[in-house]
């Protein structure tokens, strides 16, 4: 096979690929209407159980604050997906919407 051939069948898996995506994806604004429902429920149970371990020893005064920047870090990286997951899927309701 040369490089022609190869570069053909990979533009061929890839459109296959984003048909199947789109039929998946791109079904009813209603499944986007879950995800903008569900997202933020997702993130504050997803805060909630990070946090849940450390909440004890917050109370008794107990927490490192090594492990607290650790946290810190954590919590953003959970919110910012969250945020970009939100974004997304309120971008797909309106444009599935319009």
């Amino acid at each position: 096979m040369n490089i022609a051939t190869l570069k053909a069948w990979a533009i061929y898996y890839y459109e296959v690929a984003l048909q199947y995506l789109h039929t998946f994806i791109g079904g009813s604004p209603m499944i986007w209407l879950f995800a903008v429902i569900g997202i933020p429920i997702l993130v504050v149970l997803m805060l909630f159980f990070s946090m849940a371990d450390d909440f004890w020893q917050l109370v008794r005064l107990r927490l490192d604050l090594s492990r607290l920047f650790g946290d810190l870090i954590h919590v953003l990286f959970i919110v910012g997906l969250g945020i970009v997951a939100e974004l997304f899927s309120l971008f797909m309701l309106v444009k599935d919407v319009l």
